[in-house]
């Protein structure tokens, strides 16, 4: 376990799963968790809510509320965004929202104003999205700029709320390291990232070789008591190779090896999204509203694996089959399945149980007897849940690796005041070069209702320069 203690003062809902936009009936599927605003709802919508300057509209947020949210009582991850056109810094453009607002005041206004309007029934925010792509046209500083403002606005708002860093589009190691560079790394209490595959074949070495370097990033920059979420995760039936069945099993194999990588801090994953919009798309309801075998695939997932504590894996022999363990009220769950849409291979597995049943990703069941001591079955693109009774009816898996854990740093520094920094880039990358003139722009931002004093202090080692600049700023 990561030791978090913020994060368990704060009481989350413990559940791992969710998914992105409200529908009807999640509570009976199993979902806890809805990611939504920055226009795919009205949620936290900034353009809708502030309409004008200073002038906040509720309506819609609130609606959204007690139509989708409140009956089933379930948690929400807002977006922080987008900019209206009347603030932002290029209202010109085809897509202004796209833009960070020409003053970052404005954001930290409307910031502090959503999360004491809604503080209490909200506890976690997420500033942005994707903004390493085209939905945010500014740059790594721009981006860490208004994360800060959002997370001292948010905090003097409600200081027990969480901010989530703004989910990359994939996982981008680049970007993100730039962000800690211009000090991100204060400013957030959450990771999270979209580790989006293309095609019919789920790719787990992949997905966990990704996310093992975000947790190594992260730890690098002091961050090990962070937690990792995946704000995204999802294949579209509009892509002629995948199925709705396809769909189905990528869903329970992504999200059943998300479950199997705690040890990285990965600890909540969002489905993209829960319906089709116009035509086939990523959703668990298809345009019309009923649902596709995704669906029915994520209720039997939820069903078997909530409160499921990951064992290990199992080796099967089989170097494209998939077999993890997880406990659950004395009880093995092993998960089962083959990583090609046509593989098929006969897996024999160890289980001490007399008996066992096998409950497909549509949640029909079959009992079954165990021969000797072992399990015969067939491995299948679609997965299969095997149930027994032991905490290690499977024999004793590969455990996950350990890692070291070390607790939440003490910050005694003053957030409130913050510093962002401008220097030359290329490729993202901030860069000086030695012989050449070079203009380095301090900027010191003072989101704290009161007057302050104090001393920058400019250090650039490679060359031995020193600087100390005094200042003054009013609130």
């Amino acid at each position: 376990m990561l030791a978090l203690p913020h994060l368990l003062a704060v009481m989350l809902d413990p559940s791992p799963f969710g998914v992105v936009c409200p529908w009807p009936g999640l509570k009976g599927v199993g979902i806890r968790w809805v990611r939504c605003g920055a226009g795919a709802t009205q949620f936290a919508n900034w353009p809708e809510i502030e309409r004008e300057p200073g002038k906040f509209d509720w309506s819609r947020s609130d609606a959204e509320l007690r139509t989708y949210y409140d009956p089933e009582g379930l948690s929400l991850l807002p977006i922080l965004g987008y900019t209206p056109k009347w603030a932002s810094k290029n209202p010109s453009a085809k897509k202004p929202q796209h833009w960070p607002p020409a003053d970052i005041r404005l954001y930290g206004r409307f910031v502090k104003a959503i999360v004491s309007r809604y503080k209490g029934r909200v506890k976690c925010w997420e500033v942005w999205n994707e903004p390493n792509i085209g939905f945010f046209n500014g740059s790594v500083k721009a981006y860490t700029d208004m994360l800060k403002t959002a997370y001292v606005s948010a905090k003097s708002a409600d200081p027990d709320c969480l901010i989530v860093f703004g989910g990359t589009a994939g996982v981008d190691i680049n970007f993100i390291r730039r962000a800690y560079e211009f000090g991100a790394g204060g400013y957030f209490d959450i990771m999270a990232v979209h580790p989006y595959q293309w095609g019919p074949r789920f790719d787990a070495l992949w997905f966990e070789r990704k996310l093992q370097g975000l947790r190594k990033l992260m730890d690098e920059w002091g961050d090990s008591h962070k937690e990792i979420w995946l704000t995204e995760v999802g294949w579209s039936t509009a892509d002629k190779r995948i199925t709705p069945e396809i769909q189905a099993n990528l869903l329970v194999q992504c999200l059943t090896t998300a479950l199997t990588l705690r040890h990285l801090g990965v600890s909540k994953v969002f489905w993209f999204c829960v319906k089709d919009w116009g035509g086939p798309g990523f959703g668990i309801f298809d345009t019309e509203g009923r649902p596709k075998p995704a669906l029915f695939a994520y209720k039997t997932l939820i069903s078997l694996l909530s409160g499921a504590k990951y064992a290990g894996r199992i080796e099967t022999g089989r170097k494209e089959v998939w077999a993890h363990a997880f406990v659950k009220g004395g009880k093995s769950v092993l998960v089962l399945w083959h990583e090609r849409p046509e593989g098929k291979e006969e897996v024999l597995l160890p289980c001490s149980s007399s008996e066992a049943a096998v409950v497909d990703i549509f949640g029909r069941r079959k009992d079954v007897k165990p021969k000797g001591g072992v399990l015969r079955l067939v491995a299948v693109h679609s997965p299969t849940f095997i149930e027994a009774e032991g905490a290690q009816a499977f024999g004793r898996p590969l455990p996950p690796p350990r890692r070291e854990h070390r607790p939440q740093p003490e910050e005694s520094w003053l957030k409130g005041v913050w510093l962002s920094v401008s220097v030359p880039e290329s490729t993202m990358r901030p860069f000086v070069t030695l012989g050449r003139a070079c203009e380095l722009t301090i900027e010191v931002h003072n989101d704290l209702p009161e007057s302050v004093k104090g001393t920058v202090k400019a250090e650039i080692k490679a060359l031995g320069l020193k600087e100390k600049f005094p200042f003054s700023l009013g609130p």
